[in-house]
Formats: C-alpha cells, sequence, structure tokens
C-alpha cells in the first residue's frame, strides 16, 4: 500500500535517482544472478551438477 501513499509524493522523487537505482537493480548481470538463483531455489538439486549460468555468462 506504500504505492499508493507514494503517489501523491511523485513530483518530488529524483529522476536521476530512479534512473541509477533502475540500472543497479536491472543490469544484465544482476538479472542473470536473480533468475539464475530462482531456478536453483524452484528445481530439484540433483539437476544441476554445478553448472552456473553467470559462469557461461561472464564469458560472454
Amino acid at each position: 500500500m506504500d504505492f499508493i501513499n507514494a503517489i501523491h509524493h511523485i513530483d518530488q522523487l529524483s529522476r536521476k535517482t530512479c534512473r541509477k537505482e533502475f540500472e543497479q537493480r536491472f543490469s544484465r548481470e544482476c538479472m542473470v544472478n536473480n533468475y539464475e538463483q530462482l531456478y536453483y531455489d524452484l528445481l530439484p538439486s540433483h539437476l544441476f551438477n554445478n553448472y552456473s549460468v553467470s559462469r557461461y555468462m561472464s564469458a560472454v
């Protein structure tokens, strides 16, 4: 419900701060790490054999 109250203060938001936050949260590395962790959390561990998507992505 905080976002409902926050809309009344939208004029106080800094575009620069929003952009910086977006770039940190949604960078390629961050997104890969978050999805990789989600897959590890959802799938049985015996399917992975120590394979890491982020290791592959760092080589790209």
